[in-house]
């Protein structure tokens, strides 16, 4: 199979640098080089993201059992040194993420369509369900039976709206390799992206100066300037793909999103649908 770079700035500027391993995983090793910045290594059962390399099982578990956290590894074009080892990289496919800009949809239909997606979701216990109901748990959300997260995170949401929070507030909210406010920024962000939305929280404006691998995980962070930079995972891309097309196909590539990580692909469309329903929430109109 292919090695597969997922490209962006951060992996152009990483090729031939030395890293130290931040922390390893049983299926991502995160890597930090010079200035902050750095790159992962994955394997199969890992969905493609920005600035990730995705390796063979066999190549991933080899450098696996070697690499100890602060260990130094190189990512050069065609191979990876690690503790006096070279691993070769075979030609690289590219994965760039980009979501097209959508100009005609019946927006009423596709968030009919995701809150069906979601109404039939398992509980996860970050964001779940409550996002549906979002526009009420703002106003008062102590009508609702919500977890600790949840509270938390629809009262910074709540201050956000109302210019009382910035949006570091959000960043890294919750566990995880990638936080459920993490998750939802980046949703948020693909509706952008994809034209379906005006930014009413200023959030490309809001992110733009903060280092953001201080405030929350290295993976997640990698996520949020993926989309920062017009990057997404392909599950989200190959959502937008689909909108446009037969309900069946869509519904079938939201309930493929779900399946990323324990609750980051329900967190990601919650972010999506808050998205598409801001518009109707006089706080922010």
């Amino acid at each position: 199979m292919y090695n597969r770079v997922i490209e962006g700035d951060l992996v152009f500027e990483n090729y031939g640098l030395t890293g130290k391993i931040a922390n390893i995983f049983d299926h991502v090793i995160n890597i930090r080089t010079e200035k902050d910045k750095g790159f992962a290594l994955i394997d199969t059962k890992v969905v493609d993201a920005p600035y990730h390399l995705k390796l063979a099982d066999v190549t991933f578990q080899k450098i696996h059992r070697k690499m100890r956290n602060n260990s130094t590894i190189i990512l050069q074009n065609d191979r990876i040194n690690y503790d006096n080892r070279t691993v070769k990289i075979d030609e690289k496919e590219k994965f760039f993420g980009k979501i097209g800009e959508i100009n005609t949809i019946d927006k009423e239909k596709i968030i009919k369509l995701i809150e069906n997606v979601i109404n039939e979701s398992q509980d996860l216990g970050s964001l779940d369900k409550t996002i549906l109901n979002h526009k009420n748990i703002l106003n008062n959300n102590k009508e609702f039976n919500l977890n600790s997260l949840q509270k938390q995170f629809y009262k910074i949401l709540s201050s956000i709206i109302s210019n009382e929070h910035n949006l570091s507030d959000l960043l890294g909210l919750g566990i995880g390799l990638t936080p459920t406010g993490d998750d939802f920024i980046v949703g948020y962000l693909s509706a952008v992206e994809a034209g379906l939305v005006d930014d009413k929280l200023n959030i490309r404006e809001g992110l733009k100066n903060l280092n953001i691998f201080k405030l929350t995980t290295r993976v997640s962070a990698l996520h949020v300037k993926g989309a920062l930079n017009h990057s997404f995972n392909g599950k989200v891309v190959n959502l937008y793909n689909n909108i446009g097309l037969n309900s069946n196909k869509f519904i079938k590539s939201a309930k493929e999103l779900l399946k990323i990580g324990s609750s980051s692909g329900l967190d990601t469309l919650s972010g999506i649908y808050f998205a598409l329903t801001i518009s109707n929430y006089n706080k922010i109109v």
